[in-house]
């Protein structure tokens, strides 16, 4: 084995020999010459072999390897990363010369659809910069090349496969950088011949073609690299069958160094710029939808520049018939012709304009924000992505000069176009040394400026404005308007309030601030400094007016976002029209602190109007109204003085602090005899004083706009009309210690004292019964509709007052008259009171004294009602057209006493009635009340009705009368039935036993008829109004048929007596024959011959009984027996009870009638009337 340490032999054959010692070589210096060169020999050749081993694997990897690599692996790489397949035809590559070469190479997408074919494709390669895996050519040469390029509706292509880092790439510009690639390259001497290329352009639907493309670049690279030689630039093309060349520098008159730049020269003939503007490398803020472009256009590309400047784009361009408009479409721009100037470095993102003007120039806007949207073309960049874009150096906008001249401004109504609400005319607009980028600096390091000029088209408004750049998103200047329309003034000074209108001319002047906020892109406007003088001014809202005056002063104001300062003002004879249901927005956003006031000076008129109808407005004249300012910017009080008279009646003097944020004026006030009609539009519907009419006076603290008062009030000679049309009226109403807030709507007062007060009751079916009319006559008058509860008083009393009340629900209507109404009703609380109210009244109804006590719920009917009425000694007369139809009771002299209490029990209202009357009578004594009233009217003629109901039974449409007669006639009807149902089931066992019975046939009661007998005597007793009627007497078939068995039984007897005689006589005649019959025989023995003897007829036939005649029972009989009967039962009475005369009558029976009546069983008993 051999190796570098020397030649080691083993013999395994002679493991036991030991080694020889060397011999010294027996050859010479020449043999050993010769034999070291046979040794070289063999490896020289080794060498050679491995060589040539080295080229052919090179020819082999050249020609073959890379040939048989971009055939099988660079198609499937693309077609797994990019979606698209390429067939990179016939590919040959020199190794020696490092030309890689395809023939017929096509790339395209999954369907089939063609993207990039070529005729050749050559391609020479650096051999040292590939070896540093940059992509070098020192020559590029492309024929017959074919590009079908598609933009889809989303804006992609369908080439954006192969770029898949385009959207990470892509700064808000649309435009990726060479500086951006991954990798280094140097393309050189590209020479592109006989290309066409078609573009689909989907979203704009149109289609653009490039022919016979004849392209020649020196060097396109983003590293330096310099080749041998430079070929001449030049592009030539039929682009939408239009010819183009471009024009580049011949190579052979540069110097070494300037053969890197690559410069293209594109001269512009009528070029229509909508059909290709939407295809530059960035976002413009504007859309052209018309114009047409002259000029140069060149392209500079120099690879021995840093990386950020190898590219610069320099234009001088001219536009004529310009149409253009924003990108939301507000703002759109014409202009017959416009030159601009500049260049742009696309790596760098530097937009420069050297000059750029106008003429002439039309806005016409759909927007309030004519600024906001004249910034948006010129200066913003408006196409947002809706997602956070990766932080990339921002497009730098610089701008040496713009100016347009004499143009015009239409401002439309509305963003859908319709009337111009605004023109200008005259505009004049000049701005120099602008950089969008505090960080970028002009070479001249000049201030940035902007003037503005310009008038209305009525020649109003004539604006000059003189500005300075002191950041690129903020002017500062001043700012002067001549003859400034009213309009105008408030747009600038308040121009939240769109719903605002104004007439009146003026001046001002003020120091404009304009600045860009970087997240929203909206223009803020603060206004310092400002003067103001408006004469003949009229301020409207919604077409309403409400200031008008004469002339008004505007001094040392200030606005700034959203807060305004309207400093000093001075109005001079002036009306302010006040809408206290729905104030301007001027009056709330003083109130909000939005608006500031720093002082008022107010002489004129105030009026304040209500949208409810029938009330008329409010008029204070001769008003002077001063407010002041007197403590430091942060105080929040402020003096205030108003004082005037009223239109209609009365005076108000008022005097105290204002305070505005809130806003809120807080006052003491005294006002005499105004005329409640008028101040009516002062307070909110359906409170208390808004619907009274008299004459309001008092004095207490006031404040506004949260309308609330405390202090005295009182109202004269006043009355109120409910909503029933019922007029309350009064002498005087005095309301002590009250606070009074109508936000919400609350009222508390101390004491409230009503004299002489006259109301008037008409309850109509379905109103509730008297009580309830009146409690909710309270309720009402102490709740708001909109706001429910509203009053808490500590003691409201009555004194002298009268009432009328009549009840509808009966027929015909009652009237009753109270007087010498006096009471109190304390406590009186909002809803979420745990107490109820307490109250007591006295007085006389139709001259009968009355006491109503109670406790009520004074916002809502509930559960804790309770009260008690009680009336004594009432005239039953005044009811007496309601009872004639309904009843035969005679109530001339009749009267009441009663007491009726109501309260709530387990969710029902129920009723409690005490009556007691008296001197009640029937019409006669067969009326159907008459027996009613002898049984229910005690001894001393006394009738006690006392009855309770629930609110299910009594009924909103009942009314306490009618609930009365129901009971009363149920009792009648009771008595229709029997009147034993009257006597409260003292004597219900004498129900259906009107017979006291006698044993049948005869004189002596029965055991029953004893008992019912005794039942009937103690009825009298009980019952001194009533007598009994007898009648009767017989059981017409029991006693017919007991007599006649009486009869029978001694027509029996007597036969049996008399048979008994008449056959003794027959047996005594027998017997004497028998012995005369054997006398003769005898006596015929003896003579011997023949005894012959006439047997009687009466022996010869036998004895015969007589048979009992038939029984009789004539009505004579049972006459007598009835009359017998009805004595008896008369003289029982009659004896024990010692009752007076006429209370037992007797009625001779009828025969007939009683053997019709199966029923009839003795002596019949009727209950009827004494009296």
């Amino acid at each position: 084995m051999s190796d570098i340490f020397g030649k080691i032999t083993i013999d395994s054959d002679q493991p036991g020999s030991t080694p020889k010692k060397q011999q010294k070589s027996p050859h010479t210096p020449k043999e050993r010459k010769e034999q070291r060169s046979r040794r070289s020999l063999p490896k020289a050749l080794s060498w050679l072999l491995v060589c040539l081993g080295l080229f052919f694997a090179y020819c082999i990897i050249g020609f073959v390897g890379v040939p048989y690599y971009i055939n099988h692996f660079i198609p499937q790489q693309i077609r797994q990363n990019y979606n698209l397949n390429l067939r990179p035809g016939k590919v040959t590559f020199n190794p020696f010369t490092f030309t890689l070469t395809a023939r017929l190479a096509e790339l395209t997408e999954r369907g089939g659809k063609p993207l990039v074919s070529l005729n050749s494709l050559e391609l020479t390669f650096a051999p040292i910069q590939i070896l540093r895996m940059d992509f070098v050519c020192t020559r590029v040469n492309i024929s017959k090349p074919s590009l079908h390029l598609v933009r889809y509706a989303d804006d992609s292509y369908n080439f954006s496969s192969l770029i898949p880092n385009l959207s990470a790439k892509d700064d808000n510009s649309g435009m990726l950088g060479f500086s951006d690639l991954p990798f280094s390259f140097s393309l050189n001497n590209i020479s592109v011949t006989d290309g066409d290329l078609v573009f689909d352009d989907k979203p704009a639907n149109k289609t653009h073609t490039i022919q016979q493309l004849d392209l020649r670049l020196p060097t396109l690279s983003n590293t330096a690299f310099e080749a041998n030689s430079y070929i001449t630039p030049h592009f030539s093309a039929i682009v939408n069958g239009n010819p183009l060349t471009f024009k580049g520098e011949d190579s052979s008159s540069v110097t070494p160094q300037s053969r890197a730049i690559t410069q293209l020269s594109w001269q512009l003939k009528n070029v229509v710029l909508q059909n290709y503007i939407n295809y530059l490398p960035f976002n413009l803020p504007f859309s052209i939808n018309k114009g047409t472009v002259n000029g140069i256009l060149d392209l500079k590309f120099n690879s021995r520049e840093n990386l950020e400047d190898k590219l610069t784009i320099t234009f001088d361009l001219t536009l004529t018939d310009i149409d253009c408009e924003t990108q939301q479409q507000k703002l759109l721009l014409t202009s017959p012709t416009m030159h601009v100037a500049g260049s742009f470095v696309p790596v760098k993102k530097i937009f420069t304009i050297t000059s750029l003007k106008l003429e002439s120039p039309e806005f016409t806007a759909k927007s309030q924000d004519i600024a906001l949207e004249i910034s948006r073309m010129f200066f913003v960049d408006t196409d947002k992505p809706e997602k956070p874009a990766p932080i990339k150096r921002p497009v730098i906008f610089a701008l040496h000069f713009l100016q347009f001249t004499n143009g015009t401004l239409k401002q439309q109504a509305n963003a859908s176009g319709g009337t111009t609400s605004s023109e200008w005319a005259g505009l004049d607009f000049k701005i120099s040394n602008y950089v969008s980028h505090q960080s970028y600096r002009l070479a001249d390091n000049k201030p940035s400026m902007l003037q503005i000029s310009g008038h209305t088209k009525d020649d109003t408004n004539i604006v000059t404005y003189f500005g300075a750049f002191t950041t690129p998103s903020v002017i500062s200047g001043e700012l002067s308007i001549d003859k400034i329309t009213a309009p105008l003034f408030l747009s600038l000074m308040l121009p939240d309030d769109t719903s605002l209108n104004a007439k009146g001319r003026g001046k001002l002047s003020a120091h404009l601030t304009i600045s860009k906020d970087s997240d929203s892109e909206q223009l803020n406007f603060s206004l310092a400094k400002i003067k103001a003088h408006i004469s003949d001014l009229t301020i409207y809202d919604k077409s309403e007016p409400y200031l008008q005056a004469e002339e008004v002063l505007f001094s040392a104001g200030k606005r700034s976002g959203n807060t305004t300062d309207l400093g000093d003002i001075t109005v001079k004879i002036g009306q302010i029209f006040y809408h206290i249901s729905s104030p301007t927005n001027l009056f709330s956003k003083i109130g909000s602190g939005e608006y500031n006031v720093s002082s008022l000076d107010y002489r004129g008129r105030i009026t304040v109007y209500t949208h409810r109808k029938n009330v008329p407005p409010f008029t204070l004249a001769n008003t002077v109204c001063k407010y002041a300012n007197n403590g430091s910017a942060e105080e929040a009080t402020k003096t205030l003085e108003i004082s005037g008279i009223a239109a209609r009646q009365g005076t108000i003097n008022a005097s105290g602090t204002v305070h505005l944020n809130p806003f809120k004026i807080d006052v003491l006030t005294t006002f005499e005899r105004l005329n409640t009609v008028e101040t009516a539009a002062l307070f909110p519907q359906h409170s208390f004083l808004t619907t009274v009419a008299g004459k309001l006076s008092g004095k207490g603290r006031f404040t506004f706009p949260q309308t609330a008062f405390s202090g005295d009030i009182k109202v004269s000679d006043g009355h109120f009309i409910r909503s029933d049309n019922q007029t309350i009226s009064w002498d005087t109403f005095e309301l002590d210690d009250i606070n009074y807030t109508t936000n919400p709507y609350r009222v508390a007062v101390d004491q409230i004292h009503i004299n002489k007060l006259q109301l008037g009751a008409s309850i109509q079916p379905g109103q509730g019964s008297i009580p309830d009319h009146f409690f909710n006559l309270l309720r009402g008058t102490l709740a708001s509709a909109q706001h429910g509860p509203v009053m808490k008083i500590q003691t409201l009393s009555i004194t002298n007052g009268n009432a009328t009340i009549s009840d509808y629900r009966l027929s015909p209507p009652w009237i009753g008259k109270v007087g010498g109404l006096n009471g109190e009703i304390t406590d009186i609380h909002p809803a979420n009171s745990a107490s109820n109210s307490s109250f007591i009244f006295t007085g006389h109804l139709d001259g009968a004294a009355f006491r109503w006590t109670g406790t009520i719920d004074p916002t809502s009917k509930s559960n804790t009602d309770k009260n008690k009425l009680e009336l004594t000694n009432y005239p039953l007369t005044h009811f007496s057209d309601q009872l004639h139809p309904v009843s035969d009771l005679n109530v001339t002299s009749a009267t009441i006493d009663l007491s009726l209490t109501s309260e709530e029990v387990a969710g029902e209202q129920h009723h409690l009635l005490r009556s007691t009357l008296s001197q009640v009578k029937a019409d006669s004594a067969d009326s159907v009340s008459a027996l009613p009233l002898a049984l229910l009217c005690n001894k001393n003629g006394l009738l006690e009705m006392n009855f309770s109901t629930s609110e299910s039974a009594f009924q909103p449409n009942t009314s306490l009368f009618d609930t009365f007669m129901s009971n009363f006639q149920k009792r009648t009807l009771k008595a229709s039935l029997s009147p034993l149902l009257l006597t409260n089931g003292e004597f219900s066992d004498l129900i259906d036993n009107e017979f006291i019975a006698f044993n049948p046939g005869e004189f002596i009661l029965s055991a029953k008829g004893r008992k019912t007998l005794n039942r009937y005597s103690a009825l009298l007793i009980a019952h001194p109004n009533i007598k009994l009627s007898l009648s009767g007497g017989i059981y017409p078939g029991p006693d017919r048929e007991g007599l006649y068995r009486q009869l029978e039984i001694n027509e029996t007897l007597r036969v049996e007596r008399r048979n008994e005689q008449l056959f003794a006589k027959w047996q005594d005649k027998k017997e004497e024959y028998e012995a005369q019959v054997s006398n003769n025989q005898n006596n015929a023995l003896l003579e011997g011959g023949i005894s012959e003897n006439d047997i009687p007829a009466k022996v010869l036939a036998g004895f015969r009984p007589l048979i009992p005649e038939p029984v009789v029972v004539d009505n004579e009989m049972l006459f007598d027996l009835a009359e017998e009967r009805l004595e008896i039962v008369k003289r029982h009475i009659t004896t024990q009870l010692s009752l007076a005369k006429g209370r037992i009558v007797i009625v001779q029976p009828a025969l007939k009638e009683r053997e019709n009546n199966p029923y009839a069983k003795g002596v019949q008993v009727e209950i009827m009337p004494f009296k």
